[in-house]
């Protein structure tokens, strides 16, 4: 009996597929509304491209000016899909200023969770493609 005569590339890539997505989706469904990593400049892009207007691309713009504007029009469409309250009203206060602890003791807490995880669903299927294009590459 061979056993690696079942490891094919087609199988090693499934396992990497899932993989990704299961811990993509437990980071997604698990990190609280405002706090994954530059999330609360991501808001505020998309918001500012669903209210008609477009977001500062310049020094001093936040941490993601240069992010592709395609993928904020995206979640500008989200955000006008899912709910008309602007999200950066559920963003998390900081304790203090410029504090990386936040609070969340918010009534508002747990729909804004659920907003903020349909929001990060774009990025997870992105993800999920560029793994699948660069194996197709290879």
């Amino acid at each position: 009996m061979k056993p690696l005569a079942a490891v094919t590339p087609t199988r090693v890539l499934v396992v990497i597929c899932l993989a990704f997505v299961t811990f993509a989706s437990v980071v997604a469904f698990a990190t609280p509304p405002g706090e994954a990593n530059d999330e609360q400049d991501h808001v505020r892009n998309a918001e500012t491209l669903a209210s008609g207007r477009f977001y500062r691309i310049e020094e001093g713009a936040g941490l993601e000016p240069l992010q592709p504007p395609l993928y904020y029009l995206g979640l500008a469409a989200g955000l006008r899909l899912f709910g008309a309250d602007p999200l950066h009203d559920a963003l998390p206060r900081a304790v203090a200023p410029g504090a990386a602890v936040f609070r969340h003791d918010v009534r508002t807490d747990a729909a804004a969770q659920r907003r903020f995880t349909l929001l990060r669903i774009p990025s997870i299927v992105f993800g999920l493609c560029t793994i699948l294009l660069t194996a197709a590459i290879g």
